[in-house]
């Protein structure tokens, strides 16, 4: 995973490096990074979540 991270990071380093509108290219890599926070905040929430329903469940089935 870190590795794409950082292959991705490089080609838009590079794609940025490149373009004519320089300060179009960081707007749009800035709204990219911002949406990505907010899926990595949304799968831990869930995963959080998921992990407190399996807790849960299985306190119900040892009390059987």
């Amino acid at each position: 995973m870190r590795q794409l991270e950082r292959q991705i990071d490089t080609q838009f380093y590079e794609r940025t490096a490149l373009s004519r509108n320089k300060a179009a290219m960081l707007k749009k890599g800035e709204k990219a990074l911002l949406e990505e926070k907010t899926l990595v905040a949304e799968v831990e929430r869930t995963r959080r979540m998921l992990e407190e329903r399996a807790a849960v469940k299985a306190g119900r089935m040892g009390r059987k």
